[in-house]
């Protein structure tokens, strides 16, 4: 019989381990040198909103790798989604600017057009360098990844971990850094590869140098809690966006939860169902007469399964790919019984529309969602989100929350038309003092003046 020496033995396996650690390296570099040439800085230009009035600024720093010859730039929608432009630092260093195409909050996604005339004028004859997007579905825990950016403002930077987890689901109810709600529709690939702000929007890469995912978050105190929207995910969004500018989603009005430990509560077979939790007033789901407590079974004859929270993200998908407006069969069990229940379909909206300053009068409005409407119980106006303190809107004791609803009697049930109808008093102002602006406030209807002068 051989004898192995302990020596030998140790010398063997620190043969291997390095051996391994080369092979690994070299897929490492590897990867890097297949994203990096596409990899971008991304410097929105922003209007922000603070105090009713209008602030411009670009100091906010992002990420985007580049994913198509045409020059598209993928990023996060809280980087670029709101940019009045974008400016773009390439790989090779230069500049350019580039042009928000269109941008999904729910999946806190956008796409970014590089202006093309300024690519030739540095690259003349040069194809646009751009990253594969693989395969999120092929993806396993454990698996090796790379996060690829800038944080905090250090372009280019890569930071390499593993997958942690591939389906986690962080709830339905988060919202972005400006304000819109995010995570209905997936769940994210989890990893302790390190992502900091500035890191958003950037590549998640495997060892092939395939993207197989979009870094959206961190956790804040923690260096090895990073997310990022799987690229499957980032597929669809993004050509819906290039096709429309936007994605269209159909809505019920109805907040759903798995079953799972509350089979018995409910009395349902455990294989399918999910509970509904919350009816939203005037919505699709109450005009249906679905109500809290209900249990769906099936749409149109098809079970729905949602034992874990994991489900829910596919089944709210589910949903959402129905044309809007659309007529659907629900069977639903409540108590003891099971209802069969038709339901017609709205748009899913944001909870508040585009912010938009009214200058003359120092404040700014946003138009009113759906959503909003059912909430404050009006059917129409102008959504007052900020005002600047001394300004003509302020002084008239107008507030945020407010919803204007008229002008000098001139009905207001858009923002456009709000500042039409500003615009117009306002070159009048030489004749009148003082102009009626009709407003809701809470449950109560107000009148509040408006001086236009002295």
């Amino acid at each position: 019989m051989r004898i192995v020496s302990t020596a030998g033995l140790v010398l063997a396996l620190c043969f291997l381990a390095s051996a391994h650690g080369a092979e690994i390296d070299g897929k490492v570099k590897k990867a890097r040198d297949k994203v990096f040439p596409a990899l971008v800085n991304v410097r929105p230009i922003l209007e922000l909103y603070q105090g009713g009035e209008k602030v411009v600024t670009g100091q906010h720093i992002g990420s985007g790798v580049i994913f198509s010859a045409d020059g598209h730039v993928l990023t996060n929608f809280h980087v670029a989604g709101h940019a009045e432009k974008v400016i773009l630092t390439l790989g090779t260093k230069e500049r350019v600017h580039g042009k928000v195409i269109g941008g999904d909050a729910w999946t806190d996604l956008a796409v970014v057009q590089i202006n093309m005339d300024e690519w030739r004028k540095y690259h003349a004859g040069t194809p646009v360098p751009y990253a594969e997007l693989g395969d999120s579905a092929k993806l396993e825990v454990g698996e090796p990844v790379l996060a690829m950016g800038s944080p905090r403002g250090l372009s280019r930077s890569v930071t390499m971990g593993i997958l942690s987890n591939t389906e986690r689901y962080l709830g339905d109810d988060m919202t972005l850094p400006t304000g819109e709600r995010t995570g209905t529709f997936n769940t994210w690939l989890q990893t302790d590869a390190a992502i900091n702000p500035g890191n958003s929007g950037g590549p998640l890469v495997n060892l092939k140098g395939q993207v197989i995912g979009i870094n959206s978050r961190g956790v804040g105190g923690s260096n090895n809690l990073g997310f990022a929207v799987p690229v499957n995910l980032v597929k669809q969004v993004v050509n819906e966006i290039l096709a429309k500018g936007k994605v269209t989603r159909s809505n019920l009005g109805a907040a759903l939860q798995e079953l799972q430990e509350l089979e018995d509560l409910f009395g349902v077979d455990n294989r399918k169902g999910v509970l509904v939790t919350a009816v939203e007033p005037g919505s699709p789901a109450e005009e249906a007469g679905l109500q809290a407590g209900d249990v769906i079974l099936s749409f149109d004859g098809e079970d729905v399964v949602a034992r874990f929270v994991e489900d829910l993200p596919a089944l709210y998908t589910r949903i959402a790919r129905w044309p809007v407006g659309s007529k659907h069969a629900v069977s639903v069990q409540r108590k003891d019984r099971t209802l069969d229940l038709s339901v017609v379909t709205e748009e899913l909206t944001q909870v508040s529309g585009k912010e938009v300053e009214v200058a003359e009068w120092a404040m700014t409005v946003r138009d009113l969602t759906e959503s909003q409407k059912r909430d404050l119980d009006v059917e129409q106006g102008a959504f007052v989100s900020g005002t600047k303190p001394g300004g003509l809107a302020a002084l008239a004791k107008l507030e945020p929350g407010d919803v204007i609803q008229s002008v000098d009697n001139v009905e207001t049930p858009t923002v456009r038309a709000l500042r039409e109808a500003v615009a117009k008093v306002m070159e009048s102002k030489d004749e009148k003092k003082l102009v009626a602006v009709k407003i809701r406030r809470g449950k109560g209807n107000y009148v509040r003046a408006v001086r236009l002068q002295d």
